[in-house]
């Protein structure tokens, strides 16, 4: 499996605004309804790793059915062209959700989004259990 892991401080930039939307979503539900974390902050991909990025946005977060993820969009050169994948960083999953899917509207990250990376890596990862390890990562600069 493929990752794309953004650089330590966008991770760090990325634990705050999870946090944030956590605490909001956690104290507007009843208790059966819980967002929980989830690790790591790496948007997970099927195809091959590029070689060469032309650029990487994250966009504002969204509530899926049963997760909250960070969308990413990553534009590659591929055969001579420039390639955009759309790929998400769940950041945490929604037990008995009462919210219905889409837009999370917390106006406290509004203005943060989109973010638009320079620096990342991609690589091979391996999830196990609760582990995950990194393989072959490549550093890329847009």
């Amino acid at each position: 499996m493929n990752v794309l892991i953004p650089n330590k401080d966008t991770l760090v930039f990325l634990a705050n605004v999870q946090r944030k939307i956590l605490e909001s979503y956690n104290s507007r539900f009843a208790p059966g309804s819980l967002a929980v974390p989830q690790f790591p902050l790496w948007a997970f991909f099927d195809f091959p790793s590029p070689k060469k990025c032309a650029s990487c946005s994250l966009l504002f977060p969204c509530l899926g059915a049963d997760e909250f993820f960070f969308p990413a969009e990553l534009s590659f050169f591929s055969g001579g062209r420039i390639v955009t994948a759309r790929l998400k960083i769940v950041f945490a999953s929604v037990r008995n959700s009462p919210a219905a899917a889409g837009s999370f509207s917390d106006e406290s990250v509004q203005e943060l989004f989109p973010r638009n990376e320079r620096v990342f890596r991609t690589g091979e990862a391996s999830v196990e259990n609760n582990g995950w390890q990194l393989f072959s990562s490549v550093w890329h600069k847009c």
